[in-house]
C-alpha cells in the first residue's frame, strides 16, 4: 500500500519558519563579529532565542503533524505517525465529511481536510479541526483535501461515503480563491 502525507501544507510552514529563523541568527551573527553591536551578554540573547526557535522547528518537523502519514484500502484506512499506528476499517466510521479549518484568523484562508470519524464530530471540533482533535488520533483519521491526493484515493472509499464528501465538497471546489488552492494543493 502506498503511503500519503496527511498534509503538506504543515511542513512547508514549518520549513519558512526555520528558513526566516535561520535568516535571522545569520544576520544577528554578522552584525556581532562586523563590530556593529557591543559584545556582551545581552548582545547574544537573541542569538539564544533563534536557536530554540531552530530546535523547537526542528522537534515539530520530526514529531509533528508534518510526519504523519496514511494509506487507504477497501477495507479501511490506517493513519501512521512517527510512534504509533492506528488501523480503521470502514464500518467503523459513523461520521465522515469535508472539515474546514482556518489557517491562522477567520478572516484568513480555509484548508479543508477530508476526515472519518468512529464518533459525531461537533460542529466546534470540526471548525478548529487541528487544534481540538490534533491528538485524538485513536478514533479519527483525516487527511488534507489535495485534488490529485483525493482523486486518487477516492476509489477506496465506500460508495456511500464519497457521495456524502463529494456532495459537500462541491460547493466549496466551484468558490475555492486562488490562494486556497494553493493552500490545498
Amino acid at each position: 500500500m502506498k503511503k500519503y502525507r496527511v498534509s503538506k501544507f504543515t511542513k512547508n510552514i514549518i520549513i519558512i519558519d526555520l528558513v526566516i529563523l535561520l535568516a535571522a541568527l545569520a544576520l544577528d551573527i554578522f552584525l556581532i563579529f562586523q563590530g556593529h553591536e557591543e559584545v556582551s551578554f545581552k548582545t547574544f540573547i537573541p542569538a539564544v532565542v533563534f536557536l530554540i526557535g531552530i530546535a523547537c522547528g526542528i522537534y515539530m518537523m520530526c514529531t509533528g503533524i508534518s510526519t504523519y502519514k496514511f494509506s487507504i484500502s477497501y477495507s479501511g484506512i490506517t493513519m501512521y505517525e512517527p510512534k504509533h499506528t492506528y488501523e480503521f476499517a470502514w464500518d467503523d466510521f459513523v461520521d465522515y465529511g469535508i472539515a474546514i479549518a482556518n489557517v491562522s484568523s477567520p478572516d484568513t484562508q480555509n484548508t479543508f481536510w477530508i476526515y472519518f470519524a468512529k464518533r459525531c464530530l461537533r460542529d466546534i471540533e470540526k471548525c478548529a479541526f487541528m487544534r481540538k482533535l490534533e491528538k485524538k488520533r485513536d478514533y479519527i483519521a483525516y487527511f488534507q483535501y489535495s485534488p490529485e491526493l483525493y482523486a486518487e484515493v477516492k476509489q477506496y472509499i465506500p460508495a456511500q461515503m464519497r457521495e456524502q464528501i463529494d456532495w459537500e465538497l462541491e460547493p466549496w471546489i466551484e468558490n475555492m480563491t486562488f490562494t486556497e488552492k494553493r493552500i490545498n494543493r
